[in-house]
């Protein structure tokens, strides 16, 4: 009897014993396998990820699940009991979105937790990268290469206001004014600036209404020059506007406008050269008449001519050209 009373009490120690000896533990991994650099990522371009959970524990762990809210995990997500040691790899994906691009980085974590007697044993994804400066159960960040540029396109046309079919003081110059997104990046608070044009006015291109200059999106402007004296003596208007907006991370870009037409490329090596101003010929001429009218003058007074009577003449100068001249002189023998 005493035997056996012995023999339960040992067993009662070593269940206690045993219980105080276990260790229910999970870890999870998460890879992208990707530098910890930025990338150049577009939206619409895939992540791949490796999830990797083991029981490092040295008890079995029951109804061990797995899950990524920043990812789609591929295949069953319920792994069940898992043993001492024992490892199961998942992979996942995410869709690069704008957003993600915008911020210059993904940030992932996925979650295993499993049961022990009851107890719920969970971790958080630890980045399996060694750059990773964050420690254990770090998000997975895979850094986005960010590029904000703009592009601004000035095109010009001749307006012959009062249809005298030469260009005068007060013709005007009709301007088209693109802006594009080149880059990669969302760009805010765009603003276009003209300072030798009048009536610069936003027409077309925000798809959305919201002021932000989406990817591949081209904003398009109008405004309008006044020609004056002084720009047709001198045969052409040159005329550039510049654009300015604000970067994801609240930095400013600018770019000057280009004239995409190389016919009045200011490049001396013939090609067209970017942010080069948009020039507008005009068509000078010189040109004058010259008027004489003749008045008889009876100096004295007798109703015919006589030695010492007198012809009066006006002469009148006009310029019927399109430019100002210089050096007028009359002669008459």
């Amino acid at each position: 009897m005493k035997q056996r009373y012995f023999l339960y009490v040992l067993c009662f120690f070593l269940a206690i014993y045993s219980r105080s000896q276990s260790n229910p533990q999970i870890t999870v991994m998460l890879d992208d396998g990707l530098p910890y650099t930025p990338q150049n990522l577009n939206a619409g371009d895939i992540i791949n990820y490796t999830i990797t959970v083991t029981n490092t524990g040295n008890v079995t762990l029951q109804n061990v699940v797995v899950s990524d809210n920043n990812a789609t995990i591929s295949g069953n997500t319920n792994i069940g009991n898992m043993v001492a040691g024992q490892t199961a790899t998942f992979t996942a994906t995410h869709i690069v979105t704008q957003t993600d691009i915008d911020a210059g980085s993904v940030s992932n974590t996925a979650v295993s937790q499993g049961f022990y007697n009851g107890n719920v044993i969970v971790d958080m994804s630890d980045d399996t990268d060694p750059s990773s400066p964050n420690g254990p159960d770090d998000p997975t960040i895979t850094y986005i290469l960010q590029i904000s540029t703009l592009s601004l396109q000035k095109t010009d046309i001749y307006i012959d206001s009062n249809n005298n079919g030469i260009v005068d003081a007060g013709d005007e110059i009709a301007y088209s004014i693109i802006v594009s997104n080149t880059g990669n990046t969302s760009l805010s608070n765009v603003t276009v600036t003209d300072n030798n044009a009048q009536n610069l006015v936003y027409i077309t291109g925000d798809v959305n209404n919201n002021n932000i200059l989406n990817v591949g999106e081209a904003w398009s402007y109008e405004a309008t020059h006044t020609i004056i004296q002084t720009e047709i003596d001198a045969g052409t208007v040159s005329n550039q506007a510049t654009v300015t907006a604000v970067t994801p991370d609240g930095n400013t870009i600018t770019d000057l406008s280009d004239d995409p037409d190389d016919a009045t490329d200011i490049d001396p090596d013939g090609n067209n050269n970017p942010d080069d101003p948009t020039i507008t010929s005009i068509d000078g001429y010189g040109k004058m008449s010259v008027e004489k009218v003749d008045i008889f003058v009876d100096v004295n007074g007798n109703g015919v001519a006589n030695p010492g009577d007198r012809i009066d003449y006006t002469i009148t100068i006009t310029n019927t050209g399109n430019v100002t001249l210089t050096n007028i002189s009359l002669d008459d023998p």
